[in-house]
């Protein structure tokens, strides 16, 4: 089976249904502004959730929940004579705001410039 890997933009494109993003308390991001989680996906023809696994996160934890939230979506089968696995990465903002931490794609902010005290797991 070959592995085609495509863009973030065109991986969006391809849900179908999601569940809300993940919601963290204030506490998730500590000192940070905002942080950082990336996944890779790899999806079959048919639209099922191969595999997601945590390329970065600032904890363990952030990128537990982000997996989980994902884990959760449905994605549009590919029409596609061709064998092969769709794989490629989503990345989700964490931004502190007062009482929470927002979880968003980058398509609803854009750049947002660099995090204070970026880590990775």
């Amino acid at each position: 089976m070959v592995e085609v890997v495509t863009s973030e933009a065109m991986l969006r494109n391809r849900v179908a249904s999601q569940s809300a993003l993940p919601k963290f308390d204030q506490t998730v991001l500590g000192k940070r502004d905002c942080g950082l989680a990336v996944l890779e996906v790899a999806l079959r023809k048919d639209g099922e959730l191969l595999h997601a696994s945590i390329l970065e996160a600032p904890t363990a934890a952030i990128g537990d929940q982000v997996r989980l939230a994902v884990s959760h979506w449905r994605f549009k089968p590919i029409q596609d004579e061709r064998m092969f696995i769709l794989k490629g990465k989503l990345s989700f903002y964490l931004i502190k705001e007062q009482s929470a931490v927002t979880t968003v794609n980058p398509e609803e902010v854009g750049f947002i410039g660099t995090c204070s005290s970026p880590s990775t797991i």
